[in-house]
């Protein structure tokens, strides 16, 4: 369990992470996928891999959804 996973919205039972998805960084989404971070940092460069966005000016997020929506999508197109 990650601190965002335990989280919570003040005055509530519901968790940051399923409010918002659970967020990974670069690191994570490498091995997940099986992919060298340059490789990834690359992908995010030309726009070919799995959605990101930025929170503040350098951090890299991913979220869970979108690369499994990603990896499936690779997935379909070598059918």
């Amino acid at each position: 369990m990650t601190a965002l996973d335990s989280a919570r919205w003040p005055g509530t039972s519901t968790t940051l992470a399923s409010e918002v998805g659970r967020l990974l960084n670069s690191a994570e989404v490498a091995e997940m996928i099986r992919v060298p971070e340059a490789t990834l940092r690359y992908w995010r460069h030309v726009g070919i891999g799995p959605r990101s966005f930025k929170m503040g000016p350098r951090r890299v997020l991913y979220r869970a959804d979108d690369v499994d929506a990603w990896v499936a999508a690779q997935y379909a197109d070598q059918r």
